[in-house]
């Protein structure tokens, strides 16, 4: 029975400002321990722990609970199971049997005598009389109400559930300790509770994608309380996508809970279709999405900062009716369905434009046509590694390159430049005595190493190849990007200059809207696909021999070290069409279930390289002594033009993904 007893008002008015109860102990210094919550998961039949207990416990106490518990409220338990829970009450130092008044309140404040009457409820169907009958048990689990605990004030009785974001809602055991009539024993115990839906995103924006549609929002000036996004879609037969992944709702409803008919809406909204223009409207949301059918959930987007997603699997040229729900931790949601129908529409990607305009490169890893391809692949790629990894010789200080990047900021930060005659300091390197006959001076002799990090611009020569200028690569992704690449080094032998061996590797990547489908590739104006995007990227790698005309420093102390490099290339290439995946042509047969062909491979190649590397360390002669200390012998700058023609040695089946360009880096030597 829920009981607000306004008798406890009366019961204190003689007590002159009383408006707190004593919390005096219990006899023999008993305490009641709230120890853990238990619940009817998944409608199991027995209380049980939570089995992951934050986010179980989230779905358990939001709204779609307590609108079933509502509806079953007064009904036998077995109606719905997961309409009650219960905490753990254990007695603690319980050596003598305390037959005193004990009761169970839900709310705020219970303790409080003079306003308890309306903030809280006593819930006599507990089962707690006395502090004996949690004794008696030793472990007490008074199963409640969740409708209780969520609407504990006695004017919400009668109503439907409130709504309540996040909020602490508090069970309390409360005795009359010394038996004179008064509460004054009070423990507690919280549990976060929320049955308001987050707020709704505004200026809804959407574009046909290839088999998708992209649609995207401005969330609300506080999307703390957004957790995820889930769009539902329908056919205009009312039916949910044909073979679309359904994702699992992270949303719960009482219908789908206890076939009890949920009160969440989805409100009508206008979305901007941009250039997909007017494909048709609808006048109110199907039963599917009205019902927040699980079936026809078609997307989902966990991030709950987004402000965009993409809805895969559907079929290009088909209407569809779309609603996006905004979720919760808690899983309660609000929902928007767009009056206008939303078209998914092909478009051309790069892989594909490409082939439509002559292209005949084929992918896969072979790096040139014919037999023994990947083979020559992968022996270049082992070959580097082999280089990158293998050590003839440990290099004094373990974190020599790292020390090198800092004693390097210092050096671009000196404030004087350091001569001949300083006082102080004077690098080894720089007198001439040092030298030896194998024109080396002593510290150069330890040289074994070069590693540079360098960027420079790099434009691969696809256009160059398909004999169109401008082509569909500058179309497509504009002009170049900024590639870093990584040197490393072995110096093998050290007399007239070093002659080593060395390897490099780079990275770059281009990202673009693709076209629109059947748009004319001549057009200067050509529409993009503003719904899709592509990608381009490259990983180009080379083995190279350098010889380094280091005597200019070495014996004159000029500190210019020309250098030349030439060696082979094999550069790896992917694309990604809209949806993510690998784009592709089909070499034979018709789309999806063709004879594809991928855009993916490794092109081999040569490339040579001429540079001049600064050593800077006379600049600062003491950050030059602190990074000679370390192990690191030379650092400074270098630049060089490198010409790489990486194109299957001519193959018109291989991509050509070399360039002519140029690189400005850092330089370390050890």
């Amino acid at each position: 029975m829920r009981v607000p007893l306004i008798s406890s008002i009366l019961l204190t008015l003689g007590f002159a400002g009383a408006v707190h109860a004593d919390t005096g102990t219990l006899p023999g210094g008993m305490t009641i321990k709230f120890n853990r919550i238990l619940i009817h998961e998944n409608g199991g039949d027995a209380l049980l722990p939570p089995s992951n207990t934050i986010d179980a416990t989230w779905k358990y106490f939001n709204l779609a609970h307590c609108q079933c518990d509502k509806a079953n409220y007064g009904k036998e338990s077995t109606d719905f199971k997961e309409g009650t829970f219960s905490w753990e009450l254990i007695p603690v130092n319980s050596t003598q049997t305390v037959s005193r008044p004990a009761t169970i309140w839900v709310g705020t404040d219970c303790d409080q005598i003079l306003t308890r009457a309306m903030t809280c409820s006593r819930l006599d169907y507990a089962g707690i009389s006395s502090i004996a009958s949690i004794q008696q048990r030793s472990i007490a689990t008074p199963e409640l109400r969740l409708f209780d605990l969520m609407n504990p004030q006695p004017s919400a009785a009668s109503g439907p559930c409130q709504s309540l974001q996040g909020i602490s809602a508090t069970e309390w055991f409360v005795a009359d300790g010394d038996a004179d009539g008064t509460d004054d024993y009070f423990a507690s115990a919280a549990v976060t509770v929320d049955t308001a839906p987050p707020p709704s995103p505004t200026d809804w924006k959407a574009a046909g994608a290839e088999g998708a549609i992209s649609v995207s929002w401005t969330n609300p000036a506080d999307p703390s309380d957004i957790y995820a996004f889930q769009a539902l879609c329908s056919k205009s037969d009312g039916n949910p996508p044909d073979g679309i992944t359904v994702p699992a709702a992270l949303y719960q409803t009482s219908t789908s809970l206890c076939s009890v008919p949920n009160d969440i809406t989805l409100d009508p909204a206008t979305i901007d279709t941009g250039d997909l223009g007017d494909v048709g409207t609808v006048t109110g949301a199907v039963d599917g999405l009205a019902s927040l059918n699980p079936k026809f959930l078609c997307g989902t987007q966990t991030s709950s900062t987004a402000t965009s997603m993409r809805i895969e699997g559907l079929a290009n040229g088909q209407d569809y009716q779309v609603a996006i729900l905004v979720i919760d931790k808690f899983g309660n949601a609000h929902g928007t369905y767009f009056t206008s129908l939303l078209r998914p529409v092909p478009s051309t990607d790069f892989w594909e434009d490409t082939h439509g305009r002559g292209s005949k490169v084929q992918g896969g890893l072979c790096s040139v046509g014919g037999v023994g391809g990947t083979t020559s692949g992968a022996l270049l790629l082992g070959a580097l590694a082999i280089v990158v990894v293998r050590r003839r010789r440990r290099v004094r200080g373990g974190g020599a390159l790292v020390a090198a990047l800092g004693v390097f900021v210092v050096v671009l930060g000196g404030a004087r430049v350091a001569s001949a005659d300083d006082a102080g300091y004077d690098p080894g390197w720089n007198d001439p005595s040092n030298a030896s006959n194998n024109y080396g001076g002593e510290e150069d002799s330890t040289v074994n190493w070069h590693a540079g990090l360098r960027i420079g611009p790099y434009t691969p020569q696809i256009d160059a190849q398909l004999g169109i200028m401008p082509g569909p690569y500058k179309a497509m992704f504009g002009g170049y990007s900024v590639m870093p690449m990584l040197d490393v080094e072995r110096i093998l032998w050290r007399g007239f200059g070093q002659l080593g061996i060395g390897g490099n590797i780079g990275f770059m990547s281009k990202k673009a809207h693709t076209w629109k489908d059947g748009s004319d590739p001549t057009d200067p104006m050509r529409p993009r696909a503003t719904g899709d995007t592509n990608t381009f990227r490259l990983i180009p790698f080379a083995i190279t021999g350098i010889y380094r005309f280091s005597v200019l420093d070495d014996l004159y102390g000029i500190p210019v070290v020309p250098y030349v490099k030439a060696g082979l290339a094999y550069d790896l290439w992917w694309m990604r069409g809209p949806n993510g995946d690998l784009s592709f042509t089909c070499s034979s047969g018709v789309a999806p279930n063709c004879t594809k062909n991928k855009a993916y491979g490794g092109t081999l190649g040569f490339q040579g390289t001429i540079g001049l590397a600064i050593r800077g360390e006379r600049i600062d002669s003491n950050a030059a002594k602190q990074m000679h200390e370390s192990g690191i012998q030379h650092a400074g700058f270098y630049g060089e033009l490198q010409l790489a023609k990486v194109n299957g040695f001519g193959s018109d089946t291989k991509l050509s993904v070399g360039d002519n360009t140029w690189f400005a880096g850092v330089d370390f030597e050890f």
